[in-house]
């Protein structure tokens, strides 16, 4: 029972503080006048609500930030650029609408038929493209001539028969040099005896030869005289 009293006589002097004025003792409120002086005494902010509210919401802030400062730096961060291209490493684009337009012509041209760098730049410029966007487009397609030239050589010898010369000076007029026209020519098989006998043939059809007469043509055409002599006898003479 005196532990009861005592607890309440101690919580009855925690409620009472002294005048700033006179020294008495005067209720522990935020605002209240002295009975002994009229002083008016208020509460000290420190220890009112809201400062120790504040106070402790502060508190809570640097903790908090302290505890983010002593986390290691993140990885995913991306690095920085030092080279103050904001990342771009990319080519630009310098050509032109006109340069790439011709580029993709000539790719179409190039799907349907063979072509000698000289043949290619001449269809471009008939399609009415410069001569500066032809060229810039045929040498921009990194092109294997050598193997233009032997897809040329097949489809010539799907049409009329060719001597091997023949064929290689064909192929020369078309725009090879003679290293890629030679190359087209000896990288493809053909059977020269059976070119000579068909062409031979063909000859018969337009006009009448005298066996001797078709066999100086044929030579004259670049057929070897063993393969001249075998393409009359192909042909009957």
């Amino acid at each position: 029972m005196m532990i009861l009293v005592k607890g309440r006589e101690k919580m009855k002097k925690s409620k009472m503080t002294q005048c700033s004025a006179c020294g008495s003792d005067i209720a522990n409120d935020k605002k209240v006048t002295c009975p002994n002086c009229g002083k008016v005494n208020k509460k000290p902010f420190y220890k009112r609500t809201w400062f120790i509210v504040l106070a402790v919401l502060f508190s809570l802030s640097l903790i908090g930030s302290a505890l983010g400062d002593s986390e290691p730096t993140s990885n995913n961060n991306p690095p920085v650029n030092e080279t103050g291209n904001n990342g771009n490493n990319d080519v630009v684009d310098t050509e032109t609408v006109s340069q790439k337009n011709a580029i993709k012509k000539a790719e179409q041209y190039l799907r349907i038929m063979a072509f000698s760098r000289t043949g290619l730049i001449e269809q471009l410029e008939f399609e009415k493209y410069t001569s500066e966007d032809a060229e810039y487009a045929v040498d921009k397609l990194n092109i294997d001539w050598n193997k233009q030239a032997a897809s040329k050589a097949e489809s010539y010898l799907k049409l009329i028969p060719y001597s091997k010369k023949g064929l290689i000076e064909q192929l020369e007029f078309e725009g090879f040099t003679l290293e890629q026209a030679t190359y087209g020519v000896e990288n493809i098989e053909v059977d020269w005896m059976e070119q000579a006998a068909l062409k031979a043939k063909s000859y018969l059809k337009i006009m009448p030869y005298s066996r001797q007469g078709l066999i100086d043509q044929l030579e004259f055409e670049g057929f070897t005289k063993e393969q001249a002599v075998h393409g009359v006898n192909e042909a009957g003479l």
